[in-house]
């Protein structure tokens, strides 16, 4: 029994259903096979939020070059993607910290009151990473990444 989705999977006697409906096995296997035909086609779909326009196009890019059929969707900041995600979850949320309008760690109490269950990359600077797993101590998907210190054009020696 898979508790999470709220299923078993039981196994059945060979020929049980074909005794019951003629031919039903042939409609199963068109049903099974179109649906996993709908499941291949569907393009990966990842939604990038950070308020630094170059992040989002590096990170985009890569994305792009790395990997065939995704759909890539980003926003400046958890403000204006917030309608987008109410209307289709993404299949990864990659989101930053500090951003007009409302911060990454927001979003994420956002998310956890809306039941989110997707994966969600919290790529965050100033926060600790106990925080981001507060959140997902509380059922939300989340992976903390750490930016580094000094910003995009720092260089350590």
């Amino acid at each position: 029994m898979n508790e999470k989705d709220n299923f078993a999977l039981v196994p059945r006697s060979t020929g049980t259903l074909e005794k019951v409906e003629p031919g039903a096995q042939r409609i199963l296997s068109g049903m099974v096979a179109d649906t996993l035909a709908l499941v291949r086609k569907k393009p990966l779909r990842i939604v990038l939020i950070d308020d630094e326009p170059s992040h989002l196009e590096v990170a985009q890019f890569i994305i792009r070059h790395f990997f065939k059929d995704v759909e890539v969707c980003t926003f400046a900041g958890p403000t204006e993607a917030l309608p987008e995600l109410e209307q289709r979850d993404p299949d990864l949320l990659v989101t930053d910290d500090m951003m007009y309008g409302m911060s990454g760690l927001e979003l994420l109490r956002h998310l956890v009151e809306k039941k989110a269950n997707y994966p969600v990359i919290a790529n965050f600077q100033n926060i600790e990473e106990h925080s981001v797993r507060e959140y997902a101590n509380r059922g939300l998907n989340v992976t903390f990444l750490r930016k580094p210190r000094g910003g995009p054009h720092s260089l350590d020696h």
